[in-house]
């Protein structure tokens, strides 16, 4: 049977679909959390953003006075958060195209794996790391911390679910691995 054929007839999405759609809903709605709260932990103690842009400024040669300082930390801020919102919107188009079952759901479930690569190593990078000398309250580290393990393990888990047999043939991709099995016929 052929994708074609496959996407015309009537289809029941399969419950490990459904639980890699939760898993990243779920994922994404912690993400957005986590990237609200690290927004808020430079706003907290900005100094090392601060820093940074001091150190950027004297390489170059560039005097930068006390309010254009202030300015760019908060431009820093709005685009970090811009950049975030932007990544949320795309998991979530992807997580959509999969929950569908649309023609490039395939690519979006690789695109998922991905971003599961990601959070599972950055799971591991927070359970290796303890916060530096900043005025933010190690409480705020902890929920932070908190969530992104939580993410991680979403992340783990929307892996197995995604590389589950009746989740590739939901996307198609089980078609084109059967092919490779019969030497690409």
């Amino acid at each position: 049977m052929t994708i074609k054929e496959q996407r015309s007839e009537p289809r029941v999405r399969p419950d490990a679909v459904k639980v890699f759609c939760q898993l990243w809903i779920a994922g994404i709605i912690l993400e957005l959390v986590h990237q609200v709260l690290s927004i808020i932990m430079s706003a907290v103690d900005p100094s090392q953003l601060r820093e940074q842009v001091v150190e950027q400024a004297k390489q170059q040669n560039m005097p930068l006075p006390e309010d254009m300082l202030s300015m760019i930390t908060v431009l820093a801020f709005v685009f970090m958060g811009v950049i975030a919102l932007i990544v949320a919107l795309v998991l979530a188009f992807a997580t959509q195209r999969v929950h569908r079952g649309t023609k490039r759901s395939g690519v979006a479930r690789s695109l998922l794996t991905f971003f599961s690569i990601y959070f599972v190593l950055r799971l591991v990078l927070v359970m290796l790391s303890s916060p530096q000398g900043t005025a933010v309250p190690l409480a705020l580290f902890a929920v932070d911390g908190s969530v992104q393990i939580i993410v991680g393990v979403i992340g783990a888990l929307a892996m197995y679910c995604g590389r589950r047999e009746e989740t590739l043939r939901w996307t198609g991709e089980w078609q084109m691995i059967e092919n490779l099995r019969r030497g690409g016929k």
